[in-house]
């Protein structure tokens, strides 16, 4: 069997780069609770239409809106 060598070497500044991104990953999901139900529903429906875009599906925001009204 050959010796396993990874690409690169965890070295204190990733180590640091991935704590700061954790706590805000962190920070995020502990204050994203706190939007206000509309953006949340904007957010889903701009999210739901880049999906759709990446499968060559396209849909008008306001069809959408018509859509998911309903």
């Amino acid at each position: 069997m050959s010796q396993y060598s990874p690409l690169h070497n965890i070295t204190p500044p990733i180590i640091n780069l991935v704590a700061e991104i954790s706590e805000k990953l962190g920070h995020w999901s502990a204050t994203g609770k706190l939007a206000s139900p509309q953006l949340r529903k904007e957010n889903r429906i701009r999210t739901i239409q880049a999906s759709l875009a990446i499968e060559h599906f396209r849909i008008f925001i306001s069809i959408f809106m018509v859509l998911v009204s309903n």
